[in-house]
Parts: structure tokens; sequence; C-alpha cells
């Protein structure tokens, strides 16, 4: 798998952030299961 680029690292983040507050632990793993990391 390559290194995603900005804008598809970046949309996945603004999704969590829009749905309201949210842990950075919590973010990660969400972030994670995005990328299949």
């Amino acid at each position: 798998m390559t290194i995603p680029d900005y804008q598809s690292l970046m949309l996945p983040v603004l999704e969590i952030a829009s749905k309201g507050e949210t842990s950075i632990p919590l973010a990660e793993r969400r972030i994670a299961a995005k990328f299949n990391l």
C-alpha cells in the first residue's frame, strides 16, 4: 500500500471532526480502519 496523499488522508479526518468531539485514539482507529491498517 502506498502512503496516502494529503487529500486522501484529510477527508476521513474531516468526516470524523464533522460528527462532533472525538478523542485522538478513536480518530486513529477510524482512520486506520478506513485505510485497512
